[in-house]
């Protein structure tokens, strides 16, 4: 909702109200769409107030599209180890710009999602580069851009799948990478998390754990907390990828289960 003010004075019997009118005790007294009459002025007049509370409210893809745009900051930051090497989710959020007459597209949701994760991408690879000097020979910044165009449509698909398996989506899309060209493999290795805090992990030995913390630095070296420990204490392990014999689908929460 956009708030402003608008005085007694500046309405008048034929206008046609582009926001709710509110009194000073948050009351709607006329709607949005209102052409003004006499009566209406004599009921704000009797109101005895000189300025009214003048509400514009969201469309529904307005605000759609703000709650779309937090629950992909929130999957990125999940499933991306983004923020920890420089990128502001958060930030990237609230400067990112969907055109409203695009909403008029029934696949807008995919579209935007897909672009939103590409320019998260780009602001990587943006950021890794920069560091890189001299720049290596193996390393070619158009096919740096081709493959983080691969990964935001592998991310979009997940997402829009509502589940994904953070451990078999990091294998396969490092597997695709190398394909392509293995020199990117290490560089696109800090990217995935492949096991998110929150995931839960069954051990081959048959226990089930639950990730407390993940380090960019060590992804397979987590904190873990044992689901059958009544104490509820963790545990460090040095190196995990060869104890796991499952990770369970993450779910995630979509535009279309907002009001379920």
């Amino acid at each position: 909702m956009h708030d402003s003010v608008i005085s007694i004075h500046d309405l008048f019997p034929g206008m046609e109200l582009e926001s709710d009118i509110y009194d000073q005790f948050n009351h709607l007294l006329i709607r949005k769409g209102t052409i003004l009459t006499t009566e209406h002025m004599k009921r704000l007049t009797n109101e005895q107030q000189t300025y009214f509370i003048y509400r514009m409210q969201q469309t529904s893809s307005a605000r759609d599209v703000e709650l779309l745009a937090n629950q992909l900051t929130l999957f990125l930051k999940r499933i991306t180890f983004v923020e920890e090497l420089g990128i502001d989710l958060d930030e990237m959020r609230d400067n990112y710009y969907f055109p409203e007459p695009s909403l008029t597209d029934p696949n807008w949701k995919e579209k935007m999602s897909c672009d939103f994760i590409q320019k998260v991408n780009y602001a990587f690879i943006e950021k890794r580069t920069e560091h890189l000097n001299p720049h290596p020979d193996h390393i070619s910044k158009e096919h740096l851009v081709y493959i983080c165009e691969q990964i935001a449509y592998w991310l979009n698909e997940a997402f829009w799948k509502k589940s994904i398996n953070p451990l078999e989506f990091y294998q396969l899309s490092i597997e695709k990478i190398g394909t392509s060209t293995e020199g990117f493999i290490e560089f696109w290795q800090q990217y995935f998390v492949p096991l998110p805090e929150g995931a839960v992990v069954l051990l081959k030995d048959g226990r089930e754990c639950e990730v407390s913390a993940v380090s960019v630095d060590k992804p397979f070296s987590p904190l873990l907390t044992y689901l059958d420990n009544q104490e509820g204490k963790t545990y460090f392990v040095e190196d995990i990828s060869g104890e796991i014999e499952y990770v369970q689908p993450m779910i995630i929460l979509s535009l279309d289960d907002r009001n379920q």
